[in-house]
């Protein structure tokens, strides 16, 4: 902000423009006179309804999915279910991984299906039953989802460097890989996230609470990643990251009741 602000005073700009430093989109603007003081507010306001729409798209799309697959899986067992508990452990740790060895956009993607997969199960049960909990969950787990998918569209180059390195060289390791530390830490804070329904269960005010956090989180954080776009990366694991946090003691007091439990 300092740096653009600098760059932004006269006698800056001429010696830049005589460098060679192309100018300010603003400035091309008002030199072809289709700047309006109302541009940004307008751009601004235009962009928050079409995330407003794309959200309204993705719930619906969450909720059709999420009805089939419930209406052609009603009759699997449970032991089958239990199955797919463990398979899902060990896909989180294939994730981590993955993100640490191979290519952390890979790690992020599979966290990310695996994200998916619990908004879609969370909306089936709270529609089937009508638990305003497992409501309010899934609204922070549909909210985490669309901030999750901003990493994958972030550190999407070094998906395709990975690909072009396997496809030219048979190398399934990308050695300088610059999504490797957002990989492995957004593959760990999802890991927490997607083991256990860890929010405070008995709780409903404390998860609408904590939706509501996500969503001024979310707020503040959309100016400041907008100078540079990189900084959603930052933006995006400090979501998770308070999410996950929060979500430990509910862990830690889950686990004593069962250990109690058994005690008795």
């Amino acid at each position: 902000m300092i740096l653009h602000t600098a760059a932004n005073l006269k006698p800056v700009k001429r010696i830049l423009r005589n460098i060679g430093v192309p100018p300010d989109d603003i400035d091309e603007l008002v030199e072809k006179e289709l700047w309006l003081q109302l541009l940004p507010m307008m751009l601004c306001v235009s962009a928050w309804f079409i995330t407003i729409l794309h959200t309204y798209i993705a719930h619906y799309g969450f909720a059709a999915f999420s009805r089939l697959i419930g209406l052609a899986c009603f009759w699997v067992p449970q032991t089958f279910l239990n199955f797919g508990r463990a398979f899902q452990l060990a896909l989180n740790l294939v994730s981590i991984l993955v993100a640490l060895s191979v290519c952390g956009t890979i790690g992020i993607c599979i966290s990310y299906i695996l994200l998916i997969a619990k908004v879609m199960r969370l909306y089936y049960v709270s529609a089937k039953y009508g638990m305003k909990t497992e409501w309010s969950k899934y609204n922070i787990y549909f909210i985490l989802a669309l901030i999750y998918m901003w990493l994958i569209i972030i550190n999407a180059p070094a998906l395709v460097v990975w690909a072009t390195g396997v496809h030219l060289r048979s190398s399934f390791q990308l050695l300088d890989d610059p999504s490797r530390i957002s990989g492995f830490l957004s593959t760990m804070l999802a890991a927490v996230l997607l083991l256990k329904d860890s929010f405070p269960q008995e709780s409903y005010s404390v998860a609408v609470g904590m939706r509501w956090t996500i969503y001024l989180i979310s707020v503040i954080m959309l100016p400041f990643c907008l100078i540079h776009i990189y900084r959603i990366n930052a933006a995006v694991h400090l979501v998770l990251g308070l999410v996950a946090v929060a979500s430990l003691p509910g862990m830690v007091i889950l686990r004593a009741n069962k250990d109690r439990a058994k005690d008795e």
